[in-house]
């Protein structure tokens, strides 16, 4: 014998449509997060590239590739050669990273109010 149960739950409508949007609202506030990580970490690891003549810094290249993985390029041909020497790629990640745990943890809370509107 089986037993088939339908249980509908009743509740604050607005509130309810927030928690049917819920992923896409915080799988938008993670896209902006993310694009603004991508520069917080171009900013910091340029900030520690060395400088003779400036090609070095200017071919600094990150791109979100998704939501918390960014891809970094330097395309200037002696980059890991440089950065084997002066490690400024792990450098500059270290200088941002705590600027780009703000960013995200800043995005969940936006998104989270989002969520909650005027249901709070």
């Amino acid at each position: 014998m089986s037993t088939d149960l339908t249980v509908e739950i009743h509740g604050d409508e607005a509130l309810m449509r927030a928690l049917v949007a819920a992923p896409e609202t915080i799988d938008a506030a993670i896209d902006v997060a993310s694009d603004e990580a991508a520069g917080i970490l171009q900013r910091a690891i340029s900030a520690v590239t060395p400088v003779r003549t400036g090609f070095l810094r200017s071919q600094n290249d990150l791109i979100p590739v998704s939501n918390f993985t960014v891809y970094y390029n330097n395309f200037a041909p002696y980059a890991s050669y440089v950065d084997a020497r002066r490690d400024f790629v792990a450098r500059g990640v270290e200088r941002g990273e705590r600027q780009v745990d703000r960013v995200y943890q800043d995005a969940i809370d936006h998104a989270a109010t989002e969520i909650e509107g005027d249901n709070a």
